[in-house]
């Protein structure tokens, strides 16, 4: 049962994976039709008869469900009401309550655990529903009574041996429990207390803690899955031992004796009928077999394509927050991905190859100065690069900043794994900070992360300083104008640095900026709970749960608002408009641009990495000297790095194979730049360039020499390039052949001035 993914899987003796039923979504039961085109709600147990039909829990729906040989699903008990009501009625009158396990005896009667009403529940082959063990009550009040008259709490899962004896993991009692052919309870395994006790001892004297799950071998072996990351036999002599896990929640390999590996909490178990034992592994995402001699395997699922194509790789899912959670892309094009749940950092090469870079996939800490493929982590949140490629990430759960140098080796650069909060003063980089969620770097490695509601900033030394927000975790946001020391946050989810070393922070319903000076202001949002309007001031548009913002190369603003499911732009004008949206997105969370100006969108909700890819748009520009009248010019083509080539036009002399080329007659020049990056289509510009003309070298007053490249004012024969703001005084007269104006340049003419141009511009 892939329970977040709504589907029922099947693996053939091939080991090829199916879905059988479910179509991913979530939703209320839909009847009648085939089971591939069905939703569920959160299912969980699942069984299957003599004949082949497949029997399944919908807990969610409050319904068990069957797919007839035929492909197409009905209910076989439940009304969809959560209650208990119905014995002695058909089965698909009553009522349940979160039904999470389901078991079928020879004779073909269905057995359900209705969760939330403390019983079991049983459906004969006549359809007819009664209680056989439970009363209702929650806790224990003895053995050796009739099971229908007998506590239970919360039971979790349920298994038939051959004779008809029912066992029940008595989940929240501590115990498992069986209810004999004559309907008598009795407890086989645990005494009520909360801890797992010792191996070697006898079953009914030994502790267990909340039995998940049950399964019963041929041979009357009973198997038990703990919370506790624990599978545990008891033997046809009561005697308890453990076959998989010690307690420890984690991952630690996979093909070996199952004692010595580690397996995830909340487990479930299976045998077949050759006695090999299944252990669904959530917490890993796995499917494992335990043979007969002792050595197990994953059978389905894992970190499935490392070393294969990206495309064909997974990232976990669980609950909500399913991630892969950010994404950065270096200068070559390869793009590395937190896999959250996975606790992994993950690597896409421009071939498309995905590898694992960081995390073995045990949850813990471990492996400081040492290989990253080796270490733990526990649920890494966000990743940037520095300059020179070291990578680093926020482990959030270990609360630490950790780095990941260009020889593979990790270490920490921040935190302790406190949880306190350090406050404004500076620290040392052993003190606790806490959670910390997302981060800016600066080129330099300079770190700025979320954490308790604040924007801490982590110097290479270590040190570490509070740069905005307050530790009051109520109301919403305040501040604006002031200093960010003195704001409330709310709910920051990430920050990010433009080029000029400004801080944006994205909180709950909007983007707020913190300047160089460190005052704090509002760019984007409104404050209100709304789908935000189009084309109009980023400021008067609503903005729910923005989960990150960044900067594409050119300086534009794009926010991820995971709520309404798209990525938004904020142009220069601060005018938001949304770039890619529901239909094809789902809860997109980090994203980042590379080099070539893709975007890289980070889709947990769909557990994807996405493309959007676009032409290069390469820029043009004259390097000009302070000569009068050069015989020559260089022109420099951006973007530039590793992987980028480049066509100039003719007349354009490139040198070598760099960026740049010499011209040295007037003309109309071109370039074409393309990528190795994966997807990027190659961009041209073209740019007009006057060899032989004046510019200028400041902002000042057309009249000033000082102002001119010749150290002159133009005459009617000089080609006159701005480069900066010129005034015309009043009154003046100025004279050029002909005027090219570069961004960022003005001419004011004030009254009564005059320009007269021998040639148009």
């Amino acid at each position: 049962m892939d329970m977040d993914d709504n589907r029922v899987r099947k693996v053939n003796t091939n080991g090829i994976i199916s879905t059988v039923a479910g179509n991913g979504s979530s939703g209320a039961s839909t009847e009648n039709v085939l089971a591939v085109n069905t939703t569920f709600n959160h299912a969980k147990g699942i069984a299957v008869d003599a004949i082949g039909r497949i029997y399944i829990a919908d807990t969610g729906n409050n319904r068990i469900r069957r797919i007839e040989t035929n492909g197409t699903i009905i209910t076989v008990a439940g009304n969809g009401n959560q209650g208990y009501s119905g014995d002695g009625v058909l089965a698909t009158n009553a009522s349940l309550a979160q039904p999470t396990d389901i078991a079928l005896d020879n004779a073909g009667n269905l057995y359900i655990v209705d969760y939330s009403t403390h019983r079991i529940r049983k459906v004969g082959v006549d359809g007819i529903i009664t209680t056989v063990a439970g009363n209702g009550g929650s806790g224990y009040n003895g053995d050796v009574i009739s099971a229908t008259s007998a506590y239970l709490y919360f039971p979790n899962a349920i298994t038939i041996d051959n004779a008809g004896n029912l066992y029940i993991a008595d989940s929240y009692n501590n115990r498992v429990r069986k209810v004999d052919v004559n309907g008598i309870i009795t407890t086989v395994a645990g005494t009520g207390g909360l801890y797992s006790g010792d191996d070697g001892g006898i079953a009914i004297y030994t502790p267990i803690l909340q039995a998940m799950d049950v399964a019963v071998d041929g041979a009357g072996n009973l198997y038990i899955a703990q919370s506790d990351a624990r599978v545990r036999k008891v033997d046809s002599n009561g005697i308890i031992t453990t076959i998989a896990g010690n307690g420890t929640n984690g991952f630690n390999g996979d093909i070996g004796p199952s004692i010595s590996l580690l397996i995830g909490t909340n487990s479930g178990v299976d045998v077949d009928a050759s006695g090999n034992v299944y252990i669904s592994d959530k917490e890993n995402g796995r499917i494992r077999r335990i043979t007969s001699n002792g050595i197990m395997t994953t059978v389905a699922g894992g970190f499935s394509g490392d070393g294969g194509l990206a495309t064909n790789a997974f990232f976990r899912k669980r609950f909500v927050v399913n991630r892969p959670a950010n994404v950065t892309v270096d200068t070559k094009g390869n793009v590395y991905v937190v896999d959250q749940f996975n606790d992994r950092i993950r690597k896409i090469t421009l071939d498309g190859i995905i590898t694992s870079i960081a995390g073995n996939g045990g949850k813990g800490y471990t492996g400081d100065g040492g290989p990253a493929i080796a270490a733990q982590l526990q649920h890494p949140r966000d990743i940037a690069i520095d300059s020179v490629g070291n990578l680093y990430f926020a482990d959030q759960y270990n609360r630490r900043l950790r780095r990941i140098d260009l020889n593979g080796i990790i270490t920490t650069t921040a935190g302790s794994g406190a949880t306190d909060f350090i406050g404004p003063e500076a620290y040392i980089s052993t003190s606790g900070y806490y959670g910390a969620t997302t981060m800016a770097l600066t080129k330099d490695g300079t770190a700025f992360v979320t954490s308790n509601n604040c924007i801490l900033k982590i110097t290479t030394s270590g040190i570490i300083t509070r740069v905005a927000g307050t530790t009051d975790l109520t109301g919403e946001s305040t501040g604006d104008g002031g200093p960010a020391l003195n704001a409330r946050l709310a709910s920051p989810t990430s920050v990010s640095l433009d080029k000029d070393g400004n801080l944006y922070i994205a909180e709950a319903y909007r983007v707020r900026k913190v300047d160089t000076n460190g005052i704090i202001t509002t760019v984007a949002g409104n404050g209100t709970f709304n789908y935000g309007g189009e084309y109009i001031l980023a400021t008067n548009s609503a903005l729910v749960f923005p989960f990150k913002v960044d900067f594409a190369a050119d300086g534009t603003m794009y926010i991820s608002e995971s709520y309404h499911n798209r990525i938004r732009r904020v142009d220069r004008n601060g005018i938001i408009s949304t770039v890619a949206e529901t239909g094809t997105l789902v809860a997109p969370a980090g994203f980042t641009f590379d080099v070539a100006g893709n975007l890289y969108i980070a889709e947990p909700g769909n557990r994807r990495i996405k493309k959007v890819t676009y032409p290069i748009r390469p820029t043009l520009a004259i390097n000009r000297t302070a000569n009068c009248s050069p015989t020559s010019l260089t022109i420099t083509a951006q973007p530039s790095g590793e992987g980028f080539s480049y066509q100039f036009s003719p007349g354009a002399t490139q040198i070598g194979t760099s960026n740049q080329a010499v011209v040295t007659t007037s003309g109309v020049y071109s370039v074409t730049v393309a990528t190795s990056i994966f997807g990027s289509p190659a961009g041209s510009i073209s740019l007009p360039v006057l060899t032989e003309h004046m510019f200028t070298v400041k902002a000042g007053n057309w009249n000033d020499p000082t102002v001119w490249s010749c150290g002159s004012v133009p005459n009617s024969t000089r080609n006159v390039q701005l480069l900066h703001v010129v005034n015309l005084p009043a009154s003046y007269q100025a004279e050029a052949q002909r005027i090219k104006y570069e961004t960022g340049s003005k001419l004011n003419i004030a009254p009564g001035a005059k320009l007269q141009l021998s040639t148009a511009p």
